[in-house]
């Protein structure tokens, strides 16, 4: 950050300061300073070339040996060229029509393939092409849909089989193949982000959806952040461009990226509801908007650019939407620099701008914080002590910047800066927020520039933890009656009327999210209909009979089992992969064997490559001599084990990932225990 030149701030929209007497004097006093070393200079050049042109005419010995050393040239180094900084652009939206919506598509749904009647594989998918294969009934296979409908290709198990294409029933219509597809479950949707304005809030989600199909996200709005509702966009092409919007000036502006290209784009409105495509913004690369915030002062926007073979990371500030200007990177790096693998965050308030980058995990690089008064001029926030520790999360509220992180014991440490008109700032620690936060995991913060919350959860009991500052002190909120919430519990965002939180129905389709919205009066409002869809638990039909045969058990997905056949046990012959990972120690360490057992083996119907497969663990009562990998086994097992119920995640928050008792739970339920194994010759065996 040294290299970077401080910057007294200003209020003004980028307008450069008058100099001043004092200015002009500085630039005079720097003038006589170049003219004195340009005179210096060729003095000591005209006084060499006098020396060298006295010594060559004397007739002394002393003086030919010294005008033979004078004459010789000195060695020079070719200085190395300094890269030209790349020019700042200037860019104004283009008008444009929008690109067609992009067909829905679906992923590669993964699966077996159970052959029923006499068939074929062939070298394309066409009856016509060679035939690869004769394939009897009874064959199992992997394979995904691709090429004509019907069709579908056969992955490779190495020396087991080979890959081609088959149809699912031949040209009468009568039925060759059966696709079993796995983990084709409903999942719960998930909420992208919230953002707020003085109008209200816009959300953007995912519904519940499977692991194999492409779903438009849900463009939510809501005035007081306890009804929402979606919102329909005229045009299809808008739910595809995973847009970020802020709130500024001109309302509401969004950044998209176009579906065709990956062109940037940007969208308008005023009320959150009616959005405009204004174009998109020439002369960018490609690439997809990161993050974009927005205040009385404009809109900020990091952009990741692909820059050749790489990519960085562009800044441009816009003060309407449509007018963009490129900023230098506030931390002073360079293009190549800017990809290093930090995380970029970024907040906007009408005092300014901050960003800053957290720790990566795999760089270690340093954190850098930055405050602009304009989204176009940077200079540095001093951190006391030279280096914020990891995790560390900002917020603004009145004219403080307060700040959380966490230090190597796990304990939260607090931070604070007085926003500052000019001259330099630094974030120093608060010892007194410092104890209120004791005993809490790293929080999450949100602020909206007047307020600020802190959303954390107790190290001991995973409690969920609300304070409020105005600027001041650190005051604990309110919360609605124990686990109302939900396990899952995450900050949305401050709207016009108090804070929005994202609570949870949990089950074992995932979170569910809910909105909740905390009252001037400091009462708590649930949606009363939530507007993203529950993604229901399994019934009695969805879950079919107790797996008798490895396929029958490879089919039920992953998060159904405890629930559809809770710990019956159930035997079968199925083949244990080769696995070079499985039973490589302790998965977590957190003193429950269930918890804590390493995956010992991948089941699977059929020899060849380990996935798809489903993991199995042995019960400590299980002592086993032989190999169990690489050969087929006959097991009897169970889901939701009893020892489920002594499930926790560690509770020191330097061990690693925490979280609460019922995703424990949860966990280990999920898991399929293996009480009786024995190695056989074969299937049948």
């Amino acid at each position: 950050m040294n290299e970077i030149e401080e910057i007294p701030l200003e209020t003004t929209e980028g307008t450069r300061p008058r100099s001043n007497a004092g200015d002009r004097l500085v630039v005079g006093l720097a003038a006589l300073a170049l003219l004195g070393g340009l005179l210096i200079a060729g003095a000591n050049l005209l006084g060499s070339l006098s020396d060298g042109q006295v010594a060559s005419s004397s007739g002394a010995p002393g003086s030919s040996a010294a005008a033979s050393v004078a004459a010789t040239p000195r060695p020079s180094r070719t200085p190395r060229p300094s890269p030209t900084p790349r020019p700042l652009r200037d860019l104004t939206v283009e008008p444009a029509d929008l690109p067609d919506p992009v067909p829905e598509s679906y992923g590669q749904a993964m699966g077996w393939l159970e052959i029923v009647a006499p068939s074929r594989l062939f070298a394309a998918p066409d009856v016509g092409a060679e035939v690869l294969e004769e394939l009897p009934a009874g064959t199992l296979l992997v394979g995904y849909p691709d090429g004509p409908q019907g069709w579908y290709q056969v992955v490779s198990q190495f020396e087991t089989s080979q890959s081609g294409w088959l149809p699912l029933a031949d040209d009468d219509g009568v039925e060759l193949a059966i696709f079993h597809v796995v983990d084709d479950q409903l999942y719960a949707g998930w909420v992208r982000g919230v953002w707020s304005s003085p109008q209200g809030l816009v959300a953007i989600v995912d519904p519940p959806h499977t692991q194999y199909t492409s779903v438009e996200a849900m463009y939510l709005q809501s005035l007081d952040g306890e009804r929402w509702r979606v919102i329909v966009p005229a045009a299809p092409v808008f739910s595809q461009m995973s847009l970020v919007p802020a709130w500024g000036p001109e309302g509401w502006v969004a950044a998209g990226m176009s579906p065709v290209d990956s062109t940037p784009w940007i969208w308008q409105s005023y009320d959150g509801e009616s959005w405009e495509a204004l174009g998109k913004l020439p002369t960018l690369g490609s690439g997809w908007p990161m993050q974009m915030v927005g205040s009385g002062i404009g809109y900020l926007l990091a952009y990741q650019e692909n820059v050749g073979s790489g990519v960085t990371v562009t800044y441009l500030f816009s003060r309407d939407g449509i007018s963009w200007q490129e900023g230098p990177d506030p931390f002073g790096r360079s293009d190549a620099e800017r990809m290093a693998g930090d995380e970029l965050r970024m907040l906007a308030g009408d005092g300014g701008f901050l960003a800053w980058t957290v720790t990566s995990y795999y760089t270690g690089a340093a954190t850098r914080i930055a405050f602009s008064p304009d989204g176009l001029r940077w200079q540095p926030l001093a951190i006391e002590g030279g280096r914020v520790p990891d995790g560390l999360q900002l917020a603004v509220a009145g004219d403080s910047i307060l700040g959380v992180s966490q230090s190597p014991s796990g304990a939260v440490r607090a931070w604070r800066a007085r926003l500052s008109d000019g001259g330099a700032m630094q974030l120093v620690r608060d010892a007194e927020a410092e104890a209120g936060f004791s005993g809490t995991m790293l929080p999450s913060l949100a602020s909206n520039g007047v307020d600020a919350y802190a959303l954390g959860f107790g190290s001991a009991g995973y409690e969920t933890r609300l304070w409020r500052s105005d600027g001041g002190g650190w005051q604990t909120m309110p919360l609605p009656e124990r686990n109302a919430l939900g396990y899952s519990v995450s900050i949305g965002a401050i709207g016009p009327r108090g804070l929005v939180l994202i609570g949870s129905r949990t089950n074992s389709a995932g979170d569910n999210p809910v909105f909740w919205h905390l009252r001037d009066d400091g009462g708590w409002f649930r949606e009363a209909d939530p507007v993203i869809p529950l993604a229901p638990d399994p019934t009695v039909d969805d879950c079919g009979p107790l797996p008798a045969t490895a396929l029958q058990f490879a089919l039920v997905p992953q998060t159904w089992g405890a629930i559809c056949f809770g710990d019956q046990p159930m035997t079968f012959t199925a083949w244990s992969a080769p696995c070079d990972w499985c039973n490589d120690g302790p998965s977590n360490t957190t003193g429950s064997w269930l918890m804590d057992a390493p995956i010992d083996l991948l089941l699977r119907p059929i020899e060849g490559d380990p996935w798809p497969y489903r993991e199995a663990v042995l019960h400590p009562s299980l002592q086993l001599a032989t190999d169990r990998s690489g050969v087929w086994v006959r097991l009897t097992g169970h889901f939701a084990d009893p020892a489920a119920a002594d499930c926790a995640w560690p509770r020191d928050p330097s061990a690693g990932y925490i979280g609460p008792t019922a995703a424990a739970f949860n966990y280990c339920s999920q898991r399929f225990v293996v009480t009786e194994l024995s190695v056989v010759d074969g299937p049948d065996g």
